[in-house]
């Protein structure tokens, strides 16, 4: 039956958190808080029983102050990278401190790595680790559908210059997303979804990646 996904642009840094719903159970993904109060506390606060897991796509702060709130709230199982588990704790490690916001820590209930797959329901998620705007970032696919956080967005990147960012690295990442067949729709960290098909026609940087191969 697949899942239901809805957006929420929150924090200062308007980032998109995306509340993934299996269709059949009714069970709930939550990806990348930024934040847990207003719009998506409201939304959630009916159905905080069926949320079952958080995933970060990466370190940054603004995906992920609202994570402590949240599974506090939940008990919901928080997932990483391991490469980026020390900025659910440390602020510096998350910018958070750089950025004058304060972050509550919290920690990890698993560290997820490339390759891994978890079910949610009748829906089944499988992790692609994408390095490049941060050493642990990653991206998450259910069916022909990808969460990218900032390792791709709509005709752009994530940036590269900081702390364990790296643009080559950044690039083959890039060109295996670019291969990646099944892939339709694009729910990226930040701006407007895209799909796969048009960021392959139009995104310079996607175009430079697969060029390479």
């Amino acid at each position: 039956m697949g899942i239901l996904i809805e957006s929420y642009v929150l924090g200062t840094v308007t980032t998109n958190c995306y509340v993934a719903t299996d269709k059949s159970s009714g069970d709930i993904l939550v990806i990348d808080p930024a934040l847990y109060m207003g719009r998506l506390s409201a939304a959630l606060s009916a159905r905080r029983d069926k949320i079952k897991r958080i995933v970060l796509t990466h370190r940054h702060f603004d995906h992920l102050l609202g994570v402590a709130a949240l599974k506090a709230d939940t008990g919901a199982l928080i997932g990483i990278h391991e490469l980026d588990a020390e900025g659910l704790t440390d602020p510096d490690v998350s910018l958070a401190a750089r950025a004058g916001m304060r972050q509550t820590p919290v920690m990890a209930d698993v560290f997820l790595k490339d390759g891994d797959t978890f079910n949610l329901g009748e829906s089944s998620f499988t992790i692609v680790h994408t390095p490049g705007h941060t050493a642990g970032g990653i991206c998450l696919c259910c069916d022909n559908q990808m969460f990218t956080g900032d390792t791709l967005f709509q005709s752009d990147i994530g940036r590269c210059d900081l702390p364990t960012g790296d643009y080559k690295t950044l690039k083959k990442s890039l060109s295996r997303i670019g291969g990646m067949k099944n892939i339709r729709d694009i729910y990226p960290g930040h701006g407007q979804g895209s799909s796969l098909l048009h960021e392959l026609k139009t995104n310079v940087y996607l175009k430079e990646a697969m060029n390479e191969i």
